[in-house]
């Protein structure tokens, strides 16, 4: 009986232990809230990092209640790569020949080019159909001589009306910071 009531002190002065010491789970923040805190803007609350999905993809991808998902990729950029990108001509078309070389075979609408003197912007909607559905996506690019930001929002078609809605507070949070 003795043996008994030593070993559950044990085991409960070890639990206490590890829970004091422990704690209840990790405040150690995830990649890709790390790799959030370094963009040049503040994704809004609304989305929640997607740490399977950042590494599907790659890229730093977060998820909206509505099931919109945001995709983000902020790059290195050169005076020089700016300068090309102004030589290059960007047009719907090119666009659409881009996304089939990598496999996709999308239509591309709302093309808007902003050609400033410290930067080059797009923005533009990209629809694929698939077996699996439709889906609608709002990208914004932005170039400078230091970086190259680009965003994806997007989603199912028939999310349209709030996918706009988060991909317009997207926009907002990196014209606050620009």
């Amino acid at each position: 009986m003795k043996e008994k009531r030593l070993l559950f002190v044990l085991f409960a002065t070890l639990w206490l232990t590890l829970l004091c010491f422990g704690g209840c789970g990790s405040d150690k923040p995830s990649a890709a809230q790390t790799a959030a805190e370094s963009l040049p803007f503040s994704v809004p609350s609304i989305f929640t990092p997607d740490e399977d999905g950042t590494a599907r993809n790659q890229m730093l991808t977060f998820q909206s209640q509505n099931h919109t998902t945001l995709i983000v990729s902020c790059k290195d950029s050169t005076a020089s790569f700016l300068s090309h990108i102004r030589k290059t001509k960007m047009t719907k078309e090119a666009l659409v020949a881009a996304y089939k070389a990598g496999g996709l075979d999308v239509t591309v609408s709302n093309l808007h080019i902003k050609d400033l003197d410290d930067q080059y912007s797009l923005t533009y909607t990209v629809h694929l159909t698939t077996q699996n559905g439709s889906t609608i996506t709002r990208k914004y690019i932005r170039i400078t001589g230091k970086e190259l930001l680009d965003i994806s929002c997007g989603g199912n078609v028939t999310n349209k009306d709030l996918i706009d809605l988060e991909y317009t507070e997207v926009l907002q949070a990196v014209q606050q910071n620009s």
